[in-house]
């Protein structure tokens, strides 16, 4: 193999071009790409949520993402659709951050585990097996901080090192699907972590029995040692961050507006989402799910492009490329999908299936708490101003939602989320120009053979 004077990795230009555009079903995925709306919802044509920014003086490239506020009376609470790219910049998370804290209510996407959900109606037998995974989660998580190093005398010791989306999960694992705070102790051999079940009383038969770590399978190697998923070596790989991890979820005003994974593998499956039950496990369709192999980086396709990031990783000019296979594929997202989305025969109905998973499933979930929101500020208790977060490829199908709802834009800003500029590349105004123009002329080819496709359809 050869190496670099550097002895790093080395690829060309063509190859290492090639082998990003082999992620890009990642990266739209990732993102939530647009999909083509159904004949009905034409009527209003929202403008673009993505933009590409040239800097003229300095050869650079900004992908932009919008916010745009809708209103429909001067009392009714405002509706801000935040677009966001699930990787980014640093600084543009913590933009995001403070202008999603100056609203008093936000929506915000995370595809999370079933049994971090319940509400009233939810089974006894369904909450035990919820309280369960918790205390499946609290050990695991107490196992990694000792195998870390990190002391752990309390159960608030298991979350004190974790950061966004997984903090506030492990947070709120510490108490039981009846609402009850689990019982932690840490002893020199492990931990202790119970539930008193839905009495709250020792012993108990049935519902109210009490359960343990002890009492459930063994804790793995492999849990304790859980890798990072796809979208976290995708950011590593391009310098760049996850957005689960570099924001603070954990907080009063941000609800969580999402679909769970059960359900959603459900969906993906052609089953039944209501049928999703926590430890009633995810379904497989067709033999394996490539979409959550991928995206965790398990499978043979999850290793492959894993050990593509690491070689991308390897160089600044790499990584500036993976930077701009990022701008390009997502500047350019809502065509690809619309003409893949328009696909006849076999391929395209599975592909309309997923995206109809993807998007519109997730998206009723957002109007419904929307709806709910408002009816609370209608009765002069809910919230004044309102903060959808998604990813920027819902957002079209939302605005039409929300425009059949009465509302109006009012005022859209731009963000920068992915930046490429020479002087912090290593590369030339020349070479990121020329980069383009690879990453383009791939991405019409690309979308030349789905029209092709479809012709032939």
């Amino acid at each position: 193999m050869h190496r670099s004077r550097s002895a790093r990795p080395f690829l060309s230009k063509t190859a290492l071009a090639a082998g990003l555009a082999a992620l890009t079903p990642l990266v739209l995925i990732g993102a939530g790409a647009g999909f083509a709306p159904s004949d009905a919802a034409t009527a209003h044509d929202p403008e673009p949520y993505l933009r590409v920014r040239e800097i003229e003086e300095t050869g650079g490239v900004h992908l932009q993402i919008a916010l745009r506020t809708f209103q429909r009376g001067p009392e009714e609470p405002s509706l801000t659709l935040v677009g966001v790219a699930h990787i980014g910049e640093p600084a543009y998370y913590a933009d995001l951050e403070e202008r999603l804290d100056a609203h008093d209510l936000v929506l915000f996407e995370g595809v999370g585990p079933i049994w971090a959900e319940t509400d009233e109606g939810m089974s006894d037998r369904d909450r035990v097996s919820a309280t369960k995974s918790r205390i499946r989660l609290i050990g695991i998580s107490a196992m990694q901080r000792r195998a870390a190093g990190d002391p752990v005398r309390t159960i608030e010791d298991t979350w004190a090192h974790a950061s966004g989306y997984e903090a506030r999960l492990v947070k709120a694992s510490a108490a039981d699907a009846w609402g009850n705070p689990l019982r932690f102790e840490a002893t020199d051999s492990g931990f202790v972590i119970e539930s008193l079940g839905a009495d709250g009383a020792p012993g108990g038969r049935g519902a109210d029995a009490d359960l343990s770590l002890a009492d459930l399978p063994p804790i793995t190697g492999e849990e304790i040692e859980a890798g990072d998923g796809i979208q976290t070596q995708m950011a590593g790989a391009a310098g760049l961050v996850f957005q689960l991890t570099a924001m603070d979820y954990d907080k009063p005003h941000w609800v969580n507006s999402d679909t769970t994974a059960e359900a959603l593998s459900y969906a993906l499956a052609g089953m039944d989402p209501d049928d999703a039950r926590p430890g009633g496990g995810m379904p497989q369709a067709g033999g394996g799910d490539p979409l959550f192999d991928l995206m965790s980086g398990r499978g043979m396709i999850g290793k492959i492009a894993g050990g593509l990031l690491k070689i991308i990783g390897a160089s600044p000019q790499s990584r500036a490329m993976l930077r701009l296979m990022l701008i390009e594929t997502l500047a350019n997202a809502d065509e690809m999908m619309d003409l893949a989305g328009g696909m006849e025969g076999d391929a395209g109905a599975g592909l309309s299936r997923m995206m109809e998973v993807l998007i519109d499933q997730r998206n009723a979930v957002v109007l419904e708490d929307i709806e709910a929101a408002i009816d609370g500020a209608r009765r002069g208790d809910g919230p004044e101003t309102i903060a959808i977060f998604y990813g920027a490829g819902h957002l079209g199908e939302m605005e039409r939602s929300l425009v059949e709802m009465g509302y109006r834009p009012t005022e859209t800003q731009w963000v920068d989320a992915i930046g490429v500029d020479p002087a912090d590349t290593g590369m030339t105004r020349e070479q990121i120009g020329g980069m383009r123009r690879m990453m383009s002329r791939m991405i019409e080819s690309q979308t030349d053979a789905l029209r092709s496709m479809q012709q032939r359809d």
